[in-house]
């Protein structure tokens, strides 16, 4: 008997050849000296080393970049943190510095109070609208954590709550707060630390912070003690004249705009006390027609269309009185006798705000050799 063929099958791929370009390089490598062997292969090596030392260098300048950058930024922090600067001026400063170090600052770093940070202020705010105080950290149970009012009614609340705790020799509670705000069109946040029962409404605690930066520079000088030896210098030079200019904006800008706001607030709260005054038809339209006299009040400083905010801590202008009582009260009302009763007590009220300040807003004193 025969035995079966056995047919075996390989599927072993055969090796193609080599491309013509492929083959002229070997065979003009192949007619290279030895001496020209190793020098062309040195000159490859050299080449790679020297390519792999410019990414070594590149990747350490990057990251020295981005550790200065880091540090400023934690630096920039903390200026509006301490309530020595608002967090739009710390942002603009910011661009302008970041970049001069940095074309690629923003792929490096994004700090929080750039747009669109946690830290950074409110996109939108509605312009009729009081500024808003948020407590942002707490030790007093008056003042929780998250709790929001009015800059007016805080304002109030904060000096009530600090006259009970020096009657009852309290403590003083610290405490911090964030006040969103629309000014010149422009929305914007400023951080406070307050000492609740330490003396002083809101206001009164944010002119002493302010004048205690103004007056002394050592203050200025310990922001940046936590900044590393290499960088302290050339920072501190760099941010010392940025620092005065903002303070020196809180104190003549930012605080007037906030006394005005509780300027209003207090005039809308008199205002409401007229309501009792009136009948429970009167009632309605007196108090829709006080909230379209503040609202169109507010919205004309928040939008900086007022060039020089009355100072309603020392006068109350008789126009905007007589044209807040026009506005406030309907026409069907001039034929009630109460019409004549509201003027009379509108009148009263310019009055008596033109002989005194507010209550909690004493016109600050300045010191010889205090600049105003």
């Amino acid at each position: 008997m025969s035995r079966p063929r056995c047919t075996a099958v390989c599927n072993v791929p055969i090796a193609q050849p080599p491309p013509a370009e492929t083959c002229l390089e070997l065979r003009q490598v192949s007619t290279l000296s030895e001496e020209q062997s190793l020098y062309h292969f040195g000159k490859v090596v050299i080449s790679i080393a020297a390519e792999s030392r410019m990414k070594e260098i590149t990747g350490n300048l990057k990251q020295d970049v981005k550790d200065l950058l880091g540090e400023s930024g934690s630096l920039f922090t903390g200026f509006f943190k301490r309530g020595v600067c608002t967090v739009r001026a710390v942002a603009d400063k910011w661009k302008a510095f970041a970049h001069d170090i940095s074309g690629t600052v923003d792929e490096l770093m994004k700090p929080p109070f750039a747009e669109g940070g946690p830290e950074a202020p409110a996109p939108l705010l509605n312009s009729k609208d009081e500024p808003m105080v948020t407590v942002v950290e707490s030790t007093d149970e008056h003042f929780p954590e998250k709790l929001q009012m009015p800059l007016s009614q805080a304002e109030r609340r904060i000096l009530q709550i600090g006259e009970l705790y020096r009657a009852h020799n309290q403590e003083p509670q610290p405490v911090k707060v964030k006040i969103d705000y629309m000014k010149n069109g422009q929305t914007d946040r400023y951080f406070l630390p307050l000492q609740i029962g330490a003396g002083g409404s809101l206001l009164t605690q944010m002119r002493e912070h302010i004048g205690s930066y103004q007056v002394n520079q050592e203050k200025i000088s310990q922001l940046f003690h936590s900044v590393p030896d290499e960088y302290r210098a050339s920072l501190q030079n760099e941010l010392t004249p940025f620092l005065h200019n903002s303070l020196d904006g809180l104190s003549k800008e930012l605080l007037p705009y906030f006394q005005w706001h509780c300027g209003v607030g207090e005039l809308g709260r008199q205002l409401e006390e007229q309501a009792d005054m009136l009948t429970e038809n009167q009632r309605a339209a007196f108090q829709t027609g006080v909230r379209n006299a503040l609202d169109g009040l507010r919205q004309s400083l928040n939008l900086g269309v007022v060039p020089e905010p009355p100072a309603l801590y020392r006068e109350q202008p008789a126009r905007e009185i007589e044209i807040a009582a026009d506005s406030i009260l309907p026409k069907e009302t001039q034929r009630v006798p109460s019409r004549h009763s509201v003027k009379v007590r509108l009148k009263k009220i310019r009055q008596n705000v033109k002989t005194k300040p507010v209550v909690g807003h004493p016109r600050p004193k300045f010191q010889r050799g205090q600049s105003r």
